[in-house]
Parts: structure tokens; sequence; C-alpha cells
């Protein structure tokens, strides 16, 4: 037997042993110690129903979650930021460490909690996810910057984190208010009614064409386009700045006491919502003091998307004689010197009826009705009591147009002379308005 061999064999089985017993066992068992990489690991934001934060030197910041959102109940009850506030909480639920100081190495630094900001934190966080409740501590930035001491309340000793995450943190409650001024719900309103001083009109959705209508000073048509484009910037506008929030707030000031415009959001005859819009201030002539009517909260927003609201009711009607696109007209029934109808037969296909039928030419039925479509009016007389002043009691020409797939009747419209002018009439309004010559 080669006893060398097997000396050293048996010194290398001795190496391997002591390096398991005295380094990898006490490696493992250190890892195994080790917590885990996420502060708050098993977090899940989505679950989570109430928010704590106390930034140093403020107020709490209390948020609830409801079925319609996060909503800030303290130090005042607002809606809040929804987006905000998940935002926060998915980076809470993926912070990592990046360095471990356990609680070991701190027994000797009496003053540790000071030392590294605990004693008067940054922040204090507190989440509940049902009866779990987790609490983090925001202690002092690093000497290098660029990190920032945490602590797990309950938790072993002290990390060092990435500083990265507290720009998602709110310095005060003004930061976590929802700046929506028109509420989500008032989408749902099928009445607005509009005053700025003297001038005032009201509109009506009719959900059976889509459409809005003016329904006061004047009965007529609304430009559609227009409205929808207002209603969708007015829905953009976001408040600039928080003012006041008294329970007894001096309107005067803010020219709110008799606001400079305001606009009702109605379901049917039940008030949704006023907002109510007040005077600039002096060093900040583009925006206006602003509230939600019934509400005592004053804030400043952009007044560039309320300003068009301030028109006359003329502007909001529908100025184009026909609104329907030509393919939706398929049938035209034509009364005057010479009366006949056009049908659509198909697509661009038109057959003309009357005491001899005929194929109609089809670019000049195509011409006629993107003249009819696109033809622009101007309002002569709101109130008339003779027709025949304008040519309309006995009309040069009617056009009733018609669609023959739903049945439905879209316009009658007459047209007439009094020699001064040309003039216009539907059959659906009340009023006369005037075409230009070249039009008629």
């Amino acid at each position: 037997m080669n006893t060398r061999l097997t000396g050293i064999l048996l010194g290398m089985s001795a190496v391997l042993l002591a390096l398991i017993l005295f380094v990898e066992k006490p490696y493992r068992l250190a890892l195994a110690r080790r917590p885990p990489p996420q502060l708050f690991g098993g977090m899940k934001p989505g679950s989570v129903t109430s928010l704590q934060i106390r930034p140093a030197g403020q107020f709490d910041i209390h948020l609830e979650k409801t079925n319609q959102g996060w909503v800030l109940v303290q130090p005042l009850v607002y809606p809040a930021d929804s987006s905000r506030v998940e935002a926060l909480l998915q980076v809470l639920s993926q912070l990592a460490w990046v360095t471990h100081i356990e609680a070991t190495e701190l027994r000797d630094r009496p003053h540790a909690q000071e030392e590294f900001g605990f004693s008067s934190p940054q922040f204090s966080l507190i989440t509940h996810e049902g009866n779990y409740r987790r609490h983090l501590l925001i202690g002092k930035p690093t000497a290098l910057g660029g990190q920032v001491y945490v602590q797990v309340v309950g938790g072993d000793g002290l990390f060092v984190v990435d500083a990265e995450f507290l720009k998602y943190l709110p310095g005060g409650p003004n930061d976590v208010r929802d700046t929506t001024y028109v509420p989500a719900t008032l989408q749902s309103a099928d009445v607005l009614k509009v005053r700025s001083g003297s001038k005032g009109f009201d509109l009506q959705f009719s959900p059976t064409n889509r459409s809005w209508r003016l329904t006061w000073p004047l009965p007529a048509r609304a430009d559609n386009v227009k409205v929808g484009e207002l209603l969708q910037k007015l829905r953009d506008v976001r408040v600039a700045q928080f003012v006041s929030d008294q329970a007894d707030p001096d309107l005067e000031r803010y020219g709110l006491q008799t606001p400079d415009l305001e606009i009702g959001f109605l379901k049917q005859t039940n008030q949704l919502a006023t907002l109510q819009v007040g005077r600039s201030p002096t060093n900040a002539p583009l925006l206006a003091y602003a509230r939600r009517g019934g509400e005592t909260s004053i804030f400043l927003v952009p007044r560039q998307a309320l300003e068009p609201w301030r028109a006359l009711y003329s502007d909001f009607r529908e100025r184009r004689l026909l609104t329907q696109p030509p393919e939706e007209i398929d049938a035209i029934h034509f009364k005057g010197p010479e009366s006949f109808d056009l049908v659509r037969t198909a697509k661009d296909s038109w057959n003309v009826i009357s005491k001899t039928n005929a194929v109609a030419d089809a670019e000049l039925v195509r011409d006629f009705l993107l003249t009819l479509t696109h033809m622009e009016t101007e309002l002569e007389k709101t109130i008339v009591t003779d027709f025949a002043a304008y040519g309309l009691n006995q009309p040069l020409f009617q056009y009733a147009l018609s669609n023959a797939s739903t049945g439905s009747s879209l316009a009658l419209i007459d047209f007439g002379t009094n020699q001064a002018g040309f003039f216009t009439r539907r059959a659906d309004e009340t009023f006369v308005t005037s075409i230009k010559s070249r039009d008629f």
C-alpha cells in the first residue's frame, strides 16, 4: 500500500471537511437568514386598501380605496389622483435594497436612530392589505448621495435603497389630489346650461340621433363638431393650483360670488354639477379662479379651454343646411316649377322618377349633394310671423331628403327670395336663414 498517497488523500478530505463546516455551511446559513431582495416582498398593489403617509413636519396624508378609486380622507376629504397612488404602490412593491445593516451591527451604536435619520424620518409610510400592515420609515440620504437609509418597522436592522423612488412620494396633500376639473361622472350629462353675464344658452343631447340641439333661447340644431370638441377640451382641463379649502370662502375675492361663467351639467332634470369660473389673478391673466358649485375648494384653471363657452348662442348653432353625409341620402323629392324624384339604385347610381323616367347623371347628383351638405347659412330672423316677406310662404324650391333603407326623413328644406336676398327654412326650425347667391 502506498502510505504517502493515502496520507495525501486523508489530508485533502480533512481540508474539504473543514471548508464545509467552517465556510460553506455558515455561508448557507447566512444566506438563509438574509432578508428577501424586496423590502415589501409579497405586497400586491391592487390589494392595498389604505395608505398613510407622513412627510416630515406635515399633517398625515391618509388615503382610502373605494369602488370609484382612491380618496383623500385626511387632512381633507377630496378625490385623489388614483394613477399617482397606484404608481407609488407599484414602486413600493418592487423596492429592493442595496445594502443591509443587521441589528447586531447596530448594537454598539446607541445613537443609530439619530445617526441614520429615523428619530425624525423624512417620511413614514403605512399600508394595509386587509388586516396586514406594513410600516416603512425613510431616514437620511447616504453620504455619497443617490441612496437613502430606510427601515421596515419590526424588521431586522436597516437598509440602503436607491433614492429614485422618493420622487413618487407626496410632499403634501395637494400632491395627491385629483386635478381633474370636470369629473368623469359628468360624461353622462345630456343637458348643458351655459351662462355668462347676460348671455347664455341651453343644449340638449338626443341619444336617438347622437346629436346636440339648442333648446334655449332659440330651438335649433347645434354644431355637434364644435360642441364635441369644446367638451373634450373641457374634460382635459386640469387644476393648475389649489388655492383655498376654507369652509366659508370669500367668494367675492375670487370673482365667484357672481361667476363670469357657469356651466351646469344635468341628467334630464337632475343637476349633476355646476362649473363656476371667476376672475383672473392680477399676476396670472391666463389663469382663472374656479370651483365646482356646492363645493368649498377653490383653485386656478387655464382660461383657454373655457373662453369659447362665453360666446353667443348663435355661435353654437349648426350653420350647415344639411349635416348628413351624402352617402346616407338615397332619396330626394324635388318640388318646384318641375317636380320629380331622385332615387339611389346603387352606390353611385341614381334614377330620375318623373313623367318620363331616366338614369340620372351620377356626377351631377354627387356635386349637388356635396354643395347641399357644405352650404352654410346665416341667421336672418329668429321670430318670423310673415314668411311671405322672404318668399317662403310659396317657396321657389322644396327638397325633401330621406333614407329609404331606414325609412327616416332627413330634412325638408324650403328656398325662397324677395329679390333682396336668398333665404331658406327647414321644417324642423322656426327661424329664417339666408344663403349666398352663388349657393342659391
